[in-house]
């Protein structure tokens, strides 16, 4: 499994992430529609040069009409005329909603 997936080359997103989350179900004995996703940005350089051990770390995405502000970990209004700012890595958590960090 790759460290990072683009996630903007898929034709067919969904069915990729219903994909991992299948496999979640599967290695935990969870039935899948019990799972939701919980997404953590990814800022720790260390953090870029594995992989999860559940989940899939995703890059390619955009936000449009804000930025990320890696210094306080949240998004912050946009540079002006500027309406798409590349997504820093974010980490698809698969959990149940009640375990959501």
């Amino acid at each position: 499994m790759p460290k990072f997936l683009w996630i903007t080359k898929f034709f067919f997103t969904q069915g990729f992430l219903t994909g991992q989350k299948q496999n979640y179900a599967r290695k935990y004995n969870i039935a899948i529609d019990l799972l939701d996703y919980d997404f953590q940005v990814i800022t720790d350089p260390d953090q870029l040069e594995i992989s999860p051990e559940d989940g899939v770390n995703v890059t390619g995405m955009y936000i449009e009409g804000c930025k990320w502000d890696n210094d306080r970990c949240c998004l912050e209004e946009s540079d002006p005329k500027i309406l798409f700012v590349k997504c820093p890595p974010v980490w698809f958590k698969p959990c149940k909603p009640e375990e959501f960090a």
